[in-house]
C-alpha cells in the first residue's frame, strides 16, 4: 500500500497545522508481495481479508483506533485510521492499487463516526475536533486535481476540550440525538449535535471529581426514562454472577460516581461497552 500527501498546508489550516510530518516510506512489497511475518493471502481468502491484508502486513503506521464511512452519493466505504501520524482515509473501492491519504497530521488517539461527521481527539495539546467529511474528502480531490481555489472550512475545534482525557459518543435509541462526553481535567462535558446549527453544542459541564481522575473505561450506558446518558467509569466481578459498574449520572447537578448491580445477561444496557472475563 503507497500512502499519500494532500499538500504541505493540510486540509484545514486551524487543524492539519502549517506542514505535514514526513511520510511512512512507501514498503514495495505491500504490493503483490507478503511480509516475512504475516502469511501470503491465498486464493481461497475472502476478497475482503486479501485487501486489508495487502494494506497492513508491514503497514508503519501505529494506529490507535479506526472507522468506517460510506460516501452518501460515491457509495464508496472509506476506512478512516486516526494514527500517531495523522488522520488517513482509504477508499476500499481502490482495489487495484490501495493508497492511504492523508487528511491532517495531527496525532488522532479516538475518533467516532456519525452520518457525514467525523469526532477526534487530535493533538498534541489535546483538543475534541469535529470534522465535515464530505468537505474533508472534497479538499483531497482538489489537491489531486491541483485545483486552486480556498480550502472549504472542514474542521472546527471544541474549544472547552483542551487536555481531554476520554470521550465517547452515542445516537440515543429512544430519542434519536447525537451525543458526545468528554472528560477534561476540570470537567465532564456533554455535547450535543443541533442539526439546525450544523454545529456540536456544550449543554452541560460538571466538575471532575480531581484532576488527576483518569478512569480506566469511558462508555455510555443509555436509560429511556433520563434525557442524558450516564458514564460507565469501571466494571468489576461482584457476587452471584454479577458484575458491579461504576457509573457517572449526567442527567444530575453533581458529578457523583455510584455502583449498580447487574447481571452479566443485562450488560447489553452497557451500549458499545466491551467486557474481558477472566
Amino acid at each position: 500500500v503507497s500512502t499519500q500527501s494532500t499538500g504541505s498546508s493540510g486540509i484545514n489550516a486551524e487543524y492539519g497545522g502549517s506542514s505535514a510530518p514526513p511520510l511512512p516510506p512507501r514498503n514495495p512489497s505491500l504490493k503483490g508481495a507478503s511480509s516475512s511475518s504475516s502469511p501470503a493471502p491465498t486464493a481461497a481468502t475472502p476478497a475482503r481479508a486479501r485487501f486489508f491484508t495487502k494494506i497492513f502486513s508491514g503497514c508503519p503506521l501505529n494506529i490507535n483506533c479506526a472507522g468506517v464511512w460510506t460516501h452518501p452519493s460515491k457509495e464508496h466505504t472509506y476506512v478512516l485510521l486516526g494514527t500517531e501520524q495523522g488522520l488517513y482515509t482509504l477508499d476500499t473501492a481502490t482495489r487495484d492499487d490501495p493508497t492511504m491519504i492523508i487528511l491532517s497530521s495531527k496525532r488522532v488517539t479516538w475518533l467516532n463516526v456519525f452520518d457525514n461527521w467525523l469526532l477526534t481527539i487530535s493533538g498534541d495539546h489535546t483538543y475534541v475536533y469535529s470534522h465535515n467529511l464530505l468537505l474533508l474528502h472534497e479538499n483531497v480531490k482538489d489537491e489531486e486535481r491541483q485545483v486552486v481555489r480556498k480550502k472549504l472550512m472542514a474542521s472546527s475545534r471544541l474549544n472547552e476540550t483542551k487536555g481531554v482525557k476520554k470521550a465517547c459518543a452515542i445516537v440515543n435509541p429512544f430519542t434519536k440525538e447525537y451525543t458526545c462526553c468528554v472528560l477534561t481535567t476540570t470537567s465532564f462535558l456533554l455535547y450535543m449535535w443541533r442539526p439546525d446549527k450544523v454545529k456540536f453544542e456544550c449543554i452541560k459541564a460538571l466538575n471532575a471529581p480531581s484532576p488527576d481522575f483518569n478512569p480506566p473505561l469511558f462508555e455510555t450506558i443509555i436509560r429511556s426514562d433520563e434525557a442524558f446518558p450516564s458514564i460507565c467509569v469501571a466494571v468489576y466481578q461482584g457476587e452471584n454472577n454479577r458484575l458491579i459498574l461504576e457509573q457517572v449520572n449526567l442527567n444530575g447537578s453533581s458529578v457523583f460516581i455510584s455502583q449498580h448491580s447487574t447481571l452479566h445477561s443485562l450488560l447489553t444496557l452497557c451500549t458499545r461497552l466491551r467486557v474481558t472475563r477472566s
